[in-house]
């Protein structure tokens, strides 16, 4: 059955993602695609609530399974951008937030992949992602329209503290949050009843959001609060899900932040010598936390931090190559080029003349 309301249409609200997408759809390229992506207005806007920085430097970019969204503002209304592509603008890597993750389906369905398991959504369906898990956002399809609502912690908790009838499992997963913050990696999914009143809602709660007056944090709270009584009481299941950290997860994160450290100079015996692993260990570890062989994932490490340094550093082009850790500069040209389509040069051209 199809839920949505015919005379309301969701996608008027965002503006500026739907632009994107359709910047995005007639982009000839990846250079192309990087410059519609940045140059535009959404990028430029959602900078300013949202950033990323690396866990372990504190340094903003987009990096390999250890970036962080962090919320700047207590609440945030994204729409997923539609566009398969969009994967190869650094959108589609692992990472996870410093906040709570409420995804809606509204119509269509959407899956993520969640610590390497790949969850469904269906329309109507919803998942809460606490602010420790990680994730990877898979491309959304054509026809398919997906809401993410970001809550920071404060606001989250200030919602939840209202809601008088919790459901034992979110309230559950609340309290193990706020006895262990930081180990706990948890999500609720709460699969549909052909809930009519969850996209009226939703639709409520956009239309609040986007128009706002005053009393409009309190009409939130209120919509939100009966968006989550409708997923918790009225939903056929609501599947409470925990992970705690693995011992092979805790050597990942020991060899990643050693590889964080010693870019420039790094090697499989260096991390074997150093942690006390063998270096077959180290690739089977890192194989299967990123999907990525040890050269990859190196590769990948010394681009992102290629790049970082572009944008943010007046360092010349031979010397963030030194950083790095290539001596080969025409090696660099190669691979930089090939991942980015365009050179290092253009790459700091482009962001030092639009942003």
């Amino acid at each position: 059955m199809d839920n949505i309301n015919k005379g309301f249409n969701l996608r008027d609200y965002f503006k500026e993602a739907v632009e994107l997408e359709e910047l995005l759809s007639r982009c000839k390229d990846k250079k192309e695609l990087f410059k519609s992506y940045y140059l535009s207005e959404y990028y430029k806007n959602i900078k300013g609530e949202m950033e990323v920085f690396n866990k372990n430097t504190n340094i903003h970019e987009e990096n390999e399974r250890l970036c962080i969204y962090d919320l700047n503002v207590n609440f945030r209304i994204n729409l997923g951008i539609k566009n398969s592509r969009i994967e190869d603008i650094l959108i589609g890597n692992y990472h996870k937030h410093n906040y709570y993750e409420l995804i809606y389906v509204y119509k269509g369905k959407y899956s993520q992949e969640i610590n390497g398991e790949i969850i469904t959504l269906n329309q109507g369906e919803a998942c809460i992602l606490n602010p420790n898990i990680n994730h990877n956002d898979i491309p959304i399809e054509s026809g398919n329209t997906v809401l993410f609502f970001c809550f920071s912690n404060k606001f989250f908790y200030e919602i939840v503290s209202k809601y008088t009838t919790i459901h034992y499992k979110l309230d559950e997963f609340i309290k193990n949050d706020l006895k262990d913050q930081n180990a706990v990696e948890q999500y609720i999914i709460f699969k549909k009843n052909n809930c009519l009143e969850c996209n009226e809602i939703v639709e409520d709660i956009v239309k609040e959001y986007f128009t706002p007056h005053i009393g409009t944090k309190l009409i939130l709270s209120g919509k939100i609060i009966r968006f989550l009584d409708i997923l918790s009481n009225e939903y056929e299941s609501l599947d409470l899900v925990r992970f705690n950290y693995s011992s092979t997860r805790t050597a990942f994160i020991d060899i990643d932040s050693f590889i964080e450290k010693n870019i420039s100079d790094i090697s499989r015996e260096k991390i074997a010598n150093e942690l006390h692993y063998n270096p077959n260990y180290i690739n089977k570890i890192i194989r299967k936390n990123t999907g990525l062989t040890y050269s990859e994932y190196i590769l990948n490490k010394k681009l992102k931090l290629a790049i970082n340094l572009l944008k943010n550093s007046n360092l010349s082009i031979n010397n963030i190559i030194k950083e790095v850790g290539y001596i080969n500069k025409s090696y660099f040209y190669k691979v930089f080029t090939n991942k980015y389509s365009m050179t290092p040069q253009e790459f700091r051209v482009m962001f030092r003349n639009n942003l």
